[in-house]
């Protein structure tokens, strides 16, 4: 149990900053710089690769196959046809798609691995999750508790792209020894067992570590750069655990949120303690420590908790939430008001000084664990060898107290003065006095804290006291009176929240994280030759741990916050402790609970496009986070639990879109090639963090799904619609019908004949369809194939048919010859040609299976035509590319898949570039046997007209469209001019 809560009162530091991340996760530019040349056919040696290489290769974490090529994940901006061709031209083998999560499982040649990192389109490459994702071969009881592992099985988030930063006291276990340059994961340690990311340390010449990269980047602050935080040589450190508490955080995060970058930091003073934060809440998006500090003021004003506070409030740096254990001192604290006992010191052996002895007595919050009533004395029981510290503050200014208070501990078997603290307050100094005492009587004995007012001139302040076993002590202060937990005899739960963890912050909070027993069966058994522990006997985790820290602070706030799980398995990598108890192990699950949560509302983060304002982001967290927690208790907020134990789904849930619509049917005009195509905003969906919505998936229609905007045809579509703020995880569901009005173009009449010079008038009416069509369209004639020297003129040029059809005069002017002019002829179009379906193979229609174009214009480009895609097949139709050749382009609504029996469209257009007949091709490369299908392409290019000599004899096809956005519908007028 010392390692329940990391104490630290006197903390210093000096660092370096550490290196960027390449792309390249570090197993990988090590394995980079380590492979032999490109072109190279010799397979790679194991032996002969670098540490990290090996452990990761015999891990089974790094697969190389015999052709040198690993397998990876690349993590990429999006994955679309476009990126993913990157890819494939770069030497890289596409193996599964996963654009949900924006990236790629593939191989490549090692050889390549730099090139591919150097793509725009690749954010970063790293090893594939195999087996369990990256859950490790422990994993903690709170990832089921708090539901943490539901957010990720459920809603596909596993805290990817989001950096915590964790401050502890060491990295103990993770990293080789007897090493220097670069130092792997510890043979059969958290990282060879996958229950921390893969990364390489660096040892000096004295084999300190120093520093730490890939998976994990570390930075230490202490004074002599120790990353590992361990103790010095002598006196010899009772705790073999000391040094690895950090590691343990380190893997309940990893637990939590796999995908996390991690980062960690050590110190030694107060000053190294807020460089660390500073460092790490400039650098992350989530800092969280597991750190105490006693004799400062415990009302936030200390410079830990105000420096702490204002780094989490910096407008300038990304952190989005700061988390910090409350305590372990429950069980071990005093708080009360001087009361003059009418006892004098000098009647203690050992005090020389006059004064009245502080009165301890029972109170509503405070017990008296042996009954011993009123009494001029506190009590605690030591074993031989038996170390504790104790602390005594008052509420008077730091650096500014004139109220003289001593502190001494006295044997109750010999009634002497063992140790004291006697420091003079005459205005100047801190209002603290602090003991270190070690039993060195060979038995185990009854000691009495005492408290004096020197000389009874120091006005009635309220006293504050903690004890506790320091972490490398071999034994510390004993339970009193079984089953009740106190340690000492008259012992105050409330207001035991120490420095550090009562740090507030304005506008947003810094959030303190108090215990509840995972009450796994290890964790009860571990108090079965021990005190009863109520908390892991509570199979409901609705029972506060008896040590966890109390509330309210000194000032009067709510502490903790929140609560989470101690009681959690490790691995117990540099003889740590498992299962892993106190609030110590309760706040990194709140850390990775958040990072869940920072990547469901992405608009959260400060890197984000539509970042909402940094006070904002911190306050929509913490009320995520506190608001959704399950209530222990009728007050809430109370002081033992906060808000309650934390809800990792219910919160995350709380982030999702949802679909506020005033009607299931909704209608909307069309206004692009293959319908409308409509946004989640445009269907009803709001999300409740005001976050920006990215994506849409779908069911029953409407193309393929998922996709950034839902494209539906001209009619009524019933679809199944849900929608997302993060590309990952999509809220609830809602049943739409979506009715696309469209409308039709008819020309009347549609054959005319006249003169060169004459002019010739048509109605043009516009029919809307499906209902009322009331976007403005505006008509034109396809200059493509308007005839030499000839006008197109519209009264009115736009119209808005509304619920009825409305009309437009067309007139079509002509120019008079010359006696020079001639009969048009090469830019005649060619007749209509029949065209017949085919089958394009085995799961695939195309229909229809030849398209001819009029005759067009050089570089102008043609209404389009369509061909319609079906999938005929027993499974999805898998596509991996749509194209043509030639003077011909396509767009297309038919995404990577096509379910079965489902159509899509391909538009083509003709956009000649060479006078006469032009050929090409539409290809569909797909899964089905015979792909590539191909559909064959006609047209005839014409030379532009000439603008003198009037408008030639001939036979012309003109096109008249409207036109709404991308969308055009068409008629026609053959003029024949003599």
């Amino acid at each position: 149990m010392r390692s329940l809560f990391v104490c630290l009162f006197s903390l210093a530091l000096t660092a370096t900053a550490a290196a960027q991340n390449s792309k390249l996760t570090g197993v990988l530019a090590d394995l980079v710089r380590a492979a032999p040349p490109s072109g190279s056919q010799t397979a790679l040696s194991v032996d002969s690769m670098p540490p990290s290489v090996q452990d990761a290769i015999r891990a089974r974490r790094l697969r190389i196959d015999a052709n040198n090529e690993v397998q990876v994940y690349i993590l990429m901006s999006a994955v679309t046809d476009d990126t993913v061709k990157q890819l494939t031209d770069a030497g890289v083998t596409i193996e599964i798609r996963d654009p949900q999560h924006r990236r790629v499982q593939a191989h490549l040649p090692v050889s390549r691995l730099n090139g591919v990192a150097q793509l725009d389109v690749v954010n970063s490459i790293r090893l594939p999750t195999y087996a369990r994702r990256r859950a490790g071969s422990v994993a903690t009881e709170g990832d089921a508790i708090l539901f943490a592992d539901a957010v990720r099985q459920q809603l596909s988030l596993d805290g990817t792209g989001i950096r915590i930063g964790v401050i502890s006291d060491g990295l103990k276990g993770v990293f080789a020894t007897g090493c220097t340059t670069t130092c792997p994961g510890a043979v059969g340690g958290p990282i060879a067992s996958g229950d921390l990311p893969s990364a390489a340390g660096v040892r000096n010449a004295s084999g300190v570590l120093t520093s730490a990269s890939g998976g994990i980047v570390g930075r230490s602050f202490q004074a002599n750069g120790d990353l590992e935080g361990l103790p010095p040589a002598t006196p010899a450190c009772a705790f073999a655990g000391a040094g690895a508490e950090g590691t343990a955080l380190l893997e309940i995060v990893h637990d939590i949120a796999p995908g996390a970058r991690l980062s960690f930091a050590n110190f030694d003073t107060d000053l190294a303690f807020n460089q660390a934060v500073n460092f790490l809440a400039a650098s992350n998006d989530i800092v969280l420590d597991d750190i105490g500090f006693l004799g400062e003021a415990y009302d936030g004003t200390s410079a830990v908790s105000q420096n702490t506070a204002a780094a989490l409030n910096n407008p300038d740096f990304p952190i989005r939430a700061y988390f910090t254990a409350v305590g372990n001192d429950a069980d071990e604290h005093y708080y009360g008001t001087y009361a003059a006992s009418g006892v004098d010191g000098t009647s203690v052996s050992g005090i020389t000084n006059p004064g009245r002895l502080h009165l301890f007595q029972r109170t509503g919050d405070t017990t008296d664990a042996l009954g011993l009533g009123p009494q001029p004395y506190n009590v605690i029981a030591l074993p031989p060898n038996g170390e504790v510290a104790i602390f005594l503050t008052w509420n008077d200014p730091f650096g500014a107290s004139s109220n003289n208070y001593d502190l001494y501990l006295v044997q109750q078997s010999t009634g002497r003065v063992v140790a004291s603290s006697t420091d003079v307050q005459n205005g100047r100094q801190d209002p603290v006095e602090s003991i270190d005492y070690v039993n060195r009587t060979g038995q185990q004995d009854f000691f009495r804290i005492i408290v004096q007012n020197v000389r009874d001139a120091a006005q009635p302040r309220d006293l504050n006291i903690f004890s506790f076993e320091p972490e490398c002590a071999a034994a510390g202060p004993l339970t009193l009176a079984p089953p009740s937990h106190e340690r000492h005899n008259f012992n105050t739960a409330t207001r035991s929240v120490s420095a550090q963890s009562d740090a507030g912050g304005s506008p947003v909070s810094v959030i303190s994280v108090g215990a509840v027993c995972s009450a796994s069966a290890a964790a009860a058994s571990y108090f079965s030759n021990r005190v009863s522990n109520e908390s892991c006997l509570d199979t409901t985790n609705r029972t506060a741990e008896y040590f966890s820290s109390r509330g309210p602070t000194i000032d009067g706030r709510p502490k903790p916050d929140i609560a989470a799980i101690d009681g959690v398995s490790i691995t117990g990598a540099g003889s740590f402790g498992s299962p892993f108890f106190g609030t110590s192990a309760a706040a990194p699950h709140m850390g990775g609970i958040a990072a869940l949560l920072l990547q469901g509302a992405p608009c959260l983060l400060n890197r984000s496009t539509t970042t909402i304002g940094a006070a904002s982001a911190r306050t929509t967290i913490r009320n995520l986070l506190l608001g959704n927690a399950v209530k222990l208790s009728t007050d809430n907020p109370d002081n033992v639990f906060g808000a309650g134990r934390a809800d990792a789904f219910s919160s995350l849930r709380a982030t999702l879109p949802t679909w506020h619509g005033a009607s299931t049917t909704l209608t909307f005009d069309a206004n692009s090639t293959f319908g409308v195509a409509l946004t989640p905003d445009q269907l009803g969906f709001t999300d409740p963090n005001s976050c920006s919505l990215t994506a849409l998936a779908w069911t029953g229609g409407c193309g393929t799904s998922p996709g950034t905007t839902m494209t539906c045809a001209a009619g009524t579509n019933a679809v199944t619609v849900a929608a997302s703020n993060n590309n990952f995880a999509f809220g609830p569901t809602a049943d739409l019908q979506v009715v696309v009005r469209d409308f039709a173009v008819d020309v009347a009449p549609a054959v005319a004949s006249l003169p060169a010079g004459a002019t010739s008038t048509h109605v043009v009416t516009i029919t809307p369809q499906n209902g009322v069509y009331n976007t403005e369209i505006t008509l034109s004639c396809a200059s493509g194939n308007l005839p030499p020297q000839t006008t197109c003129t519209f009264d009115p040029p736009t119209v808005t048919p509304g619920s009825s059809p409305v009309r437009s005069t067309l007139t079509l002017s002509t120019t008079a010859r010359t006696a020079a002019s001639t009969t048009a002829g090469a830019g005649r179009p060619t007749a209509p040609r029949a065209i017949a379906p085919r089958a394009a193979g085995s799961g695939l229609a195309l229909f229809p299976g030849t398209l001819g174009f009029n005759a067009q214009t050089l570089s102008t480009t043609s209404p389009p035509q369509f061909v319609s895609l079906t999938n005929i097949g027993t499974g999805a139709l898998a596509i991996s590319s749509i194209t043509a050749s030639g003077d011909f382009g396509v767009v297309n609504n038919c995404g990577s898949t096509v379910a079965i029996g489902a159509s899509c469209q391909i538009a083509v257009a003709f956009t000649p570039t060479a006078v006469g007949a032009r050929t090409g091709s539409l290809s569909v490369v797909d899964d089905a046997s015979g792909s590539p299908h191909t559909v064959s392409l006609s047209g005839t290019g014409q030379t532009a007209p000439s603008s003198t000599g009037g408008t030639p004899a001939g036979s012309y096809t003109i096109g008249v469209s409207g036109t709404v956005g991308t969308l055009s519908h068409f008629g026609n007028v053959v003029l024949t001019v003599q």
